[in-house]
């Protein structure tokens, strides 16, 4: 099957991306995909979480094993996960987080569900909405709020409310 997922940057602007990637693939495919997307250099580590409907981060998907010997750390590592083995239900959410120093923070919704098409290559940049801010561009000495990663900036304004507003770009 090939998913279709919205991922839209936390920053500013209104700034999205659809990606399309097969369910069988892994979601080490689908970070490079996201910051190929987006103009990143794929060069800081990142990670993806599961999440409920608002937007809490939940179990870690993480880019490298961090599994101890007692089996604490990540439940998950984005190079043996494949994405349908944690993602099947169209909505279905995840965070994902880039640059642990400068915390770019994604909000990723699967939002299709559907055949892929013969001869295209996957994954795929489907549609991309708004220029992406420099990577580098970010204030290093940002103090990461897990508010702002559960849908609330500074004003309590829902950063999610105008969220729904981009399936009109489909």
């Amino acid at each position: 099957m090939l998913y279709t997922f919205r991922i839209l940057l936390d920053c500013e602007q209104d700034v999205f991306r659809d990606i399309q990637i097969l369910a069988n693939q892994n979601f080490i495919e689908l970070h490079k995909t996201i910051q190929n997307a987006f103009g990143f250099d794929n060069t800081q580590i990142s990670s993806f979480y599961l999440s409920d409907d608002d937007w809490n981060k939940g179990e870690e998907i993480s880019m490298m094993d961090m599994a101890g010997e007692q089996g604490e750390g990540a439940a998950y590592s984005m190079n043996d996960a494949s994405i349908e083995s944690l993602v099947d239900t169209n909505g279905q959410k995840l965070i994902y987080v880039s640059d642990f120093l400068l915390m770019w923070c994604f909000f990723v919704e699967l939002v299709k569900i559907s055949e892929p098409i013969k001869g295209l290559e996957y994954p795929n940049i489907a549609l991309s909405i708004g220029d992406a801010p420099e990577q580098y561009s970010k204030d290093g000495d940002i103090e990461f709020e897990t508010d702002a990663v559960n849908g609330k900036t500074d004003g309590e304004q829902d950063i999610f409310e105008d969220f729904n507003d981009f399936d009109d770009y489909q």
